[in-house]
């Protein structure tokens, strides 16, 4: 298989897991906070330049995630390597339970896709698989391809997947701790997760009683026990709260006013209003000479 443009240009959404169950199913969402990746074949040195949240900590050169997640799709889809300049925009915080990682490799595989003109043997089920060889969740690496609700679960060995339709639009505020998760890992706590999704998408006035039954203990990582304590106090004022992930960040399921964005600053968490968005989305996917190069 060979390239047949060499630009293409694509943006990945947050993903966040909010709940799971004991049987091993979990709830995704995908917030509409984006990073945009645009990747350029070249004959030259392969590098990235990188701007946003992840700009002090993402590699510059081919140990960049998303330039090993396009050398590893360009392998598997049997299409030589080349130099590749990498451009990528950041808003989603890393380290906070958003899925900053799972974004980055995503865009990759999406990129090379992209650059391989979209062939048919290369499905988002072949996205998937790519993307848990690279060491990202399957439920993440799914909501980042198709957004919205969607549920997972485990069947015969092998995660399924179903996205949830939503009566109308949610809005959540998630708070954003200015300190990042020291530790790795990805955990998802356990409740009452068909109350969890129906409040979601039917009647999110019973989000307040049903987020307080998804319990959580004390972590080791000095920023999740933070948010934790933060957590378990608005769920005494009875607000529809959930960690993101493994944290630290926190999604509550309304929109916070200013005066309370206000005090949750001086504790340390930045409040920014988000919606749940669609998937991947190609912005552009062109050779160099239909862009005037």
């Amino acid at each position: 298989m060979r390239l047949v443009t060499d630009y293409a240009r694509i943006r990945v959404p947050a993903t966040a897991r909010i709940g799971g169950s004991r049987d091993n199913e979990r709830v995704v969402l995908a917030f509409d906070y984006w990073d945009d990746f645009a990747a350029t074949i070249t004959t030259g040195e392969t590098r990235a330049t990188v701007t946003g949240p992840s700009r002090d900590i993402a590699p510059r050169d081919y140990h960049h995630p998303t330039i090993q997640a396009m050398y590893a799709t360009l392998d598997a889809m049997q299409a030589p390597r080349a130099g590749v300049t990498l451009i990528a925009q950041t808003t989603i915080p890393p380290a906070v339970g958003l899925g900053a990682r799972t974004a980055a490799v995503m865009a990759g595989i999406i990129l090379v896709r992209h650059l391989l003109g979209n062939p048919t043997n290369f499905s988002d089920s072949e996205a998937v698989n790519l993307a848990v060889s690279l060491g990202v969740a399957p439920d993440r690496a799914y909501a980042a391809l198709r957004g919205g609700i969607s549920l997972h679960w485990k069947h015969d060995r092998l995660v399924r997947s179903q996205q949830i339709s939503q009566q109308g639009t949610s809005d959540f505020t998630v708070l954003i701790p200015r300190s990042h998760r020291e530790s790795d890992g990805e955990q998802c706590i356990s409740g009452p997760l068909a109350m969890l999704l129906h409040a979601l998408v039917t009647e999110p006035n019973l989000l307040p009683s049903v987020c307080p039954s998804f319990s959580y203990s004390d972590s080791p990582d000095r920023a999740v026990s933070d948010s934790i304590h933060l957590l378990l106090a608005l769920h005494k004022s009875r607000w529809p709260a959930l960690m993101l992930g493994s944290g630290p960040a926190i999604a509550v399921c309304a929109r916070v006013q200013n005066d309370m964005a206000e005090i949750f600053s001086q504790y340390g968490f930045t409040a920014s209003h988000a919606r749940i968005s669609t998937g991947a989305t190609v912005i552009s996917a062109q050779n160099n000479v239909e862009r005037g190069g």
